[in-house]
């Protein structure tokens, strides 16, 4: 699921007049369209999410069942929007997934490159920590979680910002919270496999 200019499917020619910055790029012109008319791009995403999904429960053979889903980088909050809204997508992995908005309003500098998966409605309702918790019971996994400058975030670092994540996932014995950061590629694809394999 994608939006036209945006994410895997953009930007193509569309340069728009707030583009290209020093720090990155950004559809920051799409990302305002959906502001005006109260439909966030990250939202409209996580729609077309839910209606493959619906679609996939659609075959009398897979009715309700579990669907196992990865999101990487700019599309985890989409995943993160969509599981907090239908409880069949599980287990869910989340790898280079932005941990936070709140980082994103609190520091003067951030990737333009996230902006097309912020909700501006979001805060101070929820935060996508927020969102990861309400996967609970449902098996979670995050890999590399980054900061608002793209930077996977240190062990120490990710255990003081996940303590409320994996507070909620304690009152839920059976179900299993991985965190992991400074994963590499190869190592990365080992851990989702040990998850999944868990997760059965």
């Amino acid at each position: 699921p994608d939006v036209i200019g945006v994410g895997e499917c953009g930007p193509g020619d569309f340069r728009g007049d707030a583009y290209k910055f020093k720090m990155g790029i950004g559809a920051y012109n799409v990302w305002f369209l959906g502001l005006q008319v109260g439909q966030p791009v990250v939202r409209l995403q996580a729609t077309d999410l839910l209606d493959v999904l619906a679609y996939v429960h659609s075959r009398q053979d897979n009715a309700n069942a579990p669907v196992a889903a990865i999101a990487e980088g700019g599309m985890a909050p989409v995943l993160q929007f969509a599981a907090a809204a239908n409880e069949s997508i599980a287990p869910v992995i989340l790898i280079n997934s932005l941990y936070s908005y709140q980082a994103i309003v609190a520091n003067e500098f951030y990737m333009p490159e996230h902006i097309h998966a912020v909700d501006p409605f979001a805060l101070p309702y929820f935060d996508l920590i927020d969102l990861n918790a309400s996967v609970a019971p449902r098996d979670l996994c995050i890999i590399n979680p980054i900061d608002e400058l793209g930077n996977t975030l240190a062990s120490d670092k990710t255990e003081e910002i996940f303590a409320f994540l994996r507070s909620t996932y304690s009152q839920h014995p059976a179900a299993q919270l991985k965190i992991v950061s400074g994963s590499s590629r190869e190592s990365t694809e080992a851990v989702i496999l040990s998850f999944l394999h868990a997760s059965d």
